[in-house]
């Protein structure tokens, strides 16, 4: 999971510095190491140190992850646009309705708990 939160998070920010990614996952230094770590093992992500100053390390997904992540979302959208073509019209709707109901759910939760938040 630790690891899906931080490929995650560099597929949507991009190449990010990894003390800017462990204050977003809320994880400290040596556990955002340790994940980086097993993921450029992997070929998942990849590192470089800063010219102008070597303490900071920044780290993005490999091209070759990126293209792969690319990929396997338009097979899942293709999939799920068939799935959806099952549906009558009806069913749509009640989904539409569904969807209409938990944005309007977590749109109140988030407007109730932001101050609560430590960020």
């Amino acid at each position: 999971m630790p690891q899906g939160m931080v490929v995650g998070t560099l597929i949507r920010n991009g190449e990010m510095k990894t003390t800017e990614l462990g204050s977003r996952l809320n994880m400290t230094n040596s556990t955002i190491s340790g994940i980086l770590d097993r993921l450029e093992k992997q070929g998942v992500v990849e590192r470089r140190r800063s010219k102008e100053d070597r303490r900071i390390v920044y780290v993005k997904v490999t091209p070759n992850f990126g293209e792969m992540h690319k990929e396997m979302l338009k097979k899942i959208e293709k999939s799920f646009q068939k799935l959806l073509d099952t549906a009558t019209p009806e069913e749509l709707a009640k989904i539409t309705e569904g969807f209409d109901t938990l944005k309007k759910i977590l749109t109140n939760y988030n407007e109730a708990t932001k101050y609560l938040s430590p960020r």
